[in-house]
């Protein structure tokens, strides 16, 4: 499955301590579904295992429910 992370994109790529936009092999840590009366939506946290120079750092982000975001 494929999804752009909000946020993602927007990391420099010049700066070593910062994970720029590209295809990451990751492991799903959590996952969590908050119900909210207008936009449900699940929050994520991935741990990242390929490119090993980024393993141990973790994303966090929030995969909306809605048709629209679908």
């Amino acid at each position: 499955m494929k999804r752009q992370i909000t946020g993602l994109h927007a990391a420099d790529r010049c700066a070593t301590d910062q994970i720029p936009d590209g295809v990451f092999l990751v492991r799903v840590q959590r996952v969590r579904f908050q119900r909210q009366a207008q936009k449900p939506y699940y929050t994520l946290a991935l741990a990242i295992l390929e490119p090993s120079r980024f393993s141990g750092h973790i994303l966090s982000s929030r995969l909306y429910c809605t048709p629209k975001a679908l």
